[in-house]
């Protein structure tokens, strides 16, 4: 391992069984975090949520909403993305930020009206489908730090949102879009890293 983003990509794969011995330290957990608030995001409205769980009793409640699925609760940190459908209310209150930090150099009247003006154009599946893309920006964000520091992951996608999201007691503007799962894993893949060749993937013109 190169301790590099790059240099551990093909370290790096999706792991089902973690050691549980093992914790991610604070420190590193913050590095996650910081990236995770760092991610770019349409507008800069961050429509997302990250629950960082550890709670071993929630673990259990949200293995169970995952078909059992073991890494849930295996792992160090459980990380449960959640976006925000609610855009005017986010546009408020990112404008309120802003206009506080600018010194005043913020045209809140122009920029809001751009923003609402989005807004507008989408229907509730158009803000839904939105917030879920900038959601799932946020946790690539977190898999390429977890990468950088070499603590191993689990992108997951087969859970029941609907209970999960009964479980952490979410807002109706808010959807759960994907677990991470976090932490040191048991052993090495027994299986060689198998990924398409660019000619499959990319292409000149």
């Amino acid at each position: 391992m190169q301790n590099t983003f790059l240099g551990n990509l093909s370290w790096r794969y999706a792991v089902k069984a973690f050691d549980s011995s093992k914790k991610v330290s604070d420190e590193n957990l913050q590095k996650i975090k910081d990236a995770i608030r760092m991610t770019p995001s349409s507008f800069g409205l961050q429509p997302y949520h990250c629950v960082v769980v550890t709670d071993e009793a929630l673990k259990a409640e949200i293995k169970a909403a995952s078909y059992g699925q073991p890494q849930v609760d295996s792992a160090s940190h459980l990380l449960v993305f959640i976006s925000n459908n609610d855009m005017q209310t986010r546009i408020s209150e990112f404008c309120d930020l802003v206009e506080r930090k600018s010194q005043g150099l913020f045209d809140r009247v122009k920029q809001e009206a751009t923003m609402r003006g989005f807004a507008m154009l989408l229907d509730d599946a158009g803000k839904r489908k939105w917030a879920t893309e900038q959601t799932h920006i946020a946790a690539g964000f977190a898999l390429a730090a977890c990468t950088e520091l070499a603590i191993d992951s689990c992108p997951m996608g087969g859970f029941s949102a609907a209970k999960v999201k009964e479980i952490l007691k979410l807002s109706e503007n808010q959807n759960v879009e994907m677990l991470l799962p976090i932490g040191y894993r048991l052993e090495d893949s027994k299986y060689e890293k198998v990924r398409f060749g660019e000619e499959d993937l990319f292409e000149n013109r």
